[in-house]
């Protein structure tokens, strides 16, 4: 009987490591701030607080030219009056040649601050 606990224990803990914690991430909003996360393979996504509006992006080299400027082209940006986490201003980036990239980022604000945009 005990040749059968070690391996069932070493399961058991194997995969207790693989378990999902996503639900434990999406029971509390995240809080406005400068965040990053994706590159690479995964899409990019990132946040800034700027004069009390929450500017967010899809693109790795558009979020590196605001950290500079601290400024968003109108041409290629939407604004969001009162829909941001806290009733700000949500300034967010968009492509017309890519309306996946907008309904991602989108997406992506309304899951972390369980927002209805």
């Amino acid at each position: 009987m005990h040749r059968y606990l070690i391996p069932a224990l070493f399961t058991i803990i194997a995969l207790g490591g693989c378990m999902d914690d996503r639900t434990a991430q999406t029971q509390t909003p995240a809080t406005p701030g400068s965040f990053q996360m994706g590159g690479g393979l995964s899409p990019f996504y990132a946040e800034e607080l700027h004069d009390n509006r929450m500017y967010v992006f899809g693109t790795k080299s558009v979020w590196e030219k605001f950290q500079t400027t601290k400024d968003m082209d109108p041409l290629n940006s939407r604004r969001l009056i009162g829909k941001g986490p806290n009733k700000m201003t949500l300034i967010v980036e968009t492509t017309k040649d890519e309306p996946g990239k907008d309904k991602r980022i989108l997406k992506t604000v309304a899951e972390r601050y369980k927002l209805t945009l």
